[in-house]
This record gives structure tokens, C-alpha cells and sequence, in this order.
């Protein structure tokens, strides 16, 4: 349950709280605000206030989820709490962008080992009721039989931070290695040894 703190005016637009302007609250930053400064994000049960919400939004999208077997150039850095989402009624995109909102949260920048589920559920039934049961404390009263059935999305995942890993420089001669080399084959050409063609084949040779 959130608490909302008793103040007077809006944090943001600094309008007064009435009758009809009412208090909500950032789930991001906490700041008390007005309806008009506080929205929702589609497909999120949350409201961000006006500062937040283009910042949640582009850091939902900037979460990778990947394989954990998988992660191409990058490495795991540091693993989080797993996190898992629950939604009904709505689209199945709206679980993982749940739980990437959660990952964003805890300032993940990635999501590996996605597990995600489709069940159908009815108002009534003992799933449902025992999981309503545990997020509210509050058990519901059953009414009818049970007849109104839909879709439940259930996705979890671990967030992580992971880093793109460092490429090792490949190797270079010295340049005085290079120079002194050049030295003795120009010497080796002046003594004869060496053709002007050769000498010039070797030293594009070195220089590679």
C-alpha cells in the first residue's frame, strides 16, 4: 500500500489540492503531484510524474534481455534479485515490460534467463483467489460460479549489469626494431646484395 504525504500543493505545477484536483504519487521519484503532472506509461500499472516519465521509458527500452549462454562481445558483471510480474487482462508485452521496469529500477541494464507463461484463470478461481489473497492481504468474496475466464502473462527474469568486454590491442613493432631492419637492408642494397625491386618488396614487408 503507498502512503501519500499530506501536502497542500502539487510538487511540480504548485497548484493547490481540492475536491477535484487529488494527491497521486511518482512510483520513480515519490513526489507528491496533481492528476494533470502524474501519468500512466501503456502497459505499466504504475504513474510517473512529468520529470520521470520520459526518463522511464527510454530506460525500459534500453534494457537487452539475452541468453544467459549468449551475450556476444559482453560479459556479466553483477547479478540482481530475480524479478517477476504478474498481469491480466492485457497484452502479454506488458509482463516483460514489467519486469524491464523493475530491472531499470535496480539499475540493470540487461535481463538474462526470461521465463515467460500463458495460463487462462477465472475470477474465481483458487489460483487466482490465493494470489490476490498474498498481494493485498485481503481475502475476496467468490460470487457466481466462476464462468468469466481470461489470460494471465507471468514473466520472470534475472536482471544484470553487463559490460562489453575490453579487445587486447594487437601488437606492433618498435619503431626502432622497424628503422634499424630498414638500415640493414639498405646496406645489403648498396653492397650489391640486394636489387632495387627486392629491397623495395622487403621494406613494404615491414611495414605491415
Amino acid at each position: 500500500m503507498r502512503i501519500i504525504a499530506n501536502k497542500e500543493y502539487c510538487e511540480i505545477c504548485g497548484e493547490k489540492f481540492n475536491l477535484f484536483r487529488w494527491r497521486n504519487i511518482c512510483d520513480y521519484c515519490g513526489k507528491t503531484v496533481c492528476a494533470d503532472c502524474c501519468k500512466s506509461v501503456n502497459g505499466l500499472n504504475y504513474r510517473f510524474c512529468k520529470n520521470c516519465r520520459e526518463k522511464v521509458i527510454q530506460g525500459i527500452d534500453n534494457i537487452i534481455i539475452v541468453k544467459s549462454s549468449h551475450i556476444g562481445s559482453y560479459h556479466i558483471k553483477k547479478k540482481l534479485t530475480k524479478v517477476f510480474s504478474r498481469t491480466s487482462f492485457r497484452d502479454k508485452q506488458d509482463a516483460v515490460d514489467d519486469i524491464r521496469y523493475q530491472a531499470f529500477v535496480l539499475k540493470a541494464n540487461a535481463i538474462i534467463n526470461l521465463v515467460f507463461r500463458t495460463q487462462r484463470d477465472s475470477e474465481n478461481a483458487p489460483s487466482r483467489i490465493d494470489w490476490y489473497t498474498n498481494q493485498s492481504g485481503i481475502k475476496p468474496v467468490v460470487r457466481g460460479g466462476g464462468t468469466h475466464f481470461f489470460n494471465v502473462f507471468e514473466a520472470e527474469g534475472i536482471p544484470v549489469v553487463i559490460e562489453k568486454n575490453k579487445l587486447s590491442k594487437k601488437k606492433s613493432f618498435p619503431k626502432k626494431s622497424i628503422s634499424s631492419e630498414i638500415k640493414e637492408l639498405l646496406k645489403l642494397k648498396q653492397q650489391g646484395v640486394l636489387t632495387e625491386d627486392e629491397f623495395k618488396q622487403a621494406k613494404k614487408r615491414l611495414l605491415k
